[in-house]
């Protein structure tokens, strides 16, 4: 299990991770979580990544057309009893010009009686390539499970590129 205080900054926690290619990236082999910091849950994401192109007309632009559907996206997060903790995932991949790295979190920010309160949950997305953006929200549980909503996308001269994570395959 690999779990982090939520208090470390973003940037620390960006600064531990490693690794290139499709897929998951976990952070280096140290584990931040103290002892008494246990997951007492898990929780499974199951969805899919698609990648896509709008095209500008010059007066508006079209809808978005995929040239990638339907990456899938499998991952488990742990849910930890002790306040303050996070657990997270990184999802890489790429279609044409166009690269993903996306991140997934579930968040204790505060604990009582053992119990996690509060519980909720991140994603962000950063493109990098034909289009540079950076995307997130937050998430309640029933918002991002089994798999957050949302896009991100970005300008490649006058048209958008950009991805659309999603429960069902289009």
């Amino acid at each position: 299990m690999k779990a982090i205080p939520v208090f470390l900054t973003l940037f620390f926690v960006q600064a531990a991770l490693y690794g290139e290619g499709d897929g998951f990236k976990d952070i280096k082999k140290a584990d931040y979580a103290p002892s008494y910091a246990s997951a007492v849950s898990t929780v499974q994401l199951n969805g899919y990544v698609s990648f896509w192109i709008q095209k500008s007309s010059g007066t508006g632009h079209s809808l978005p057309a995929p040239f990638k559907k339907n990456v899938p996206v499998k991952a488990e997060l742990a849910v930890y009893d002790s306040e303050g903790y996070v657990d997270f995932k990184i999802f890489e991949t790429a279609a044409g010009q166009l690269s993903l790295k996306a991140k997934f979190y579930s968040v204790c920010p505060y604990a009582a009686k053992g119990k996690c309160e509060g519980l909720y949950f991140g994603a962000e997305a950063e493109l990098k390539g034909g289009s540079g953006a950076f995307c997130g929200g937050y998430f309640n549980e029933k918002d991002f499970l089994p798999f957050p909503v949302f896009f991100c996308s970005g300008y490649s001269g006058r048209d958008r590129l950009g991805v659309t994570f999603h429960r069902e395959k289009y």
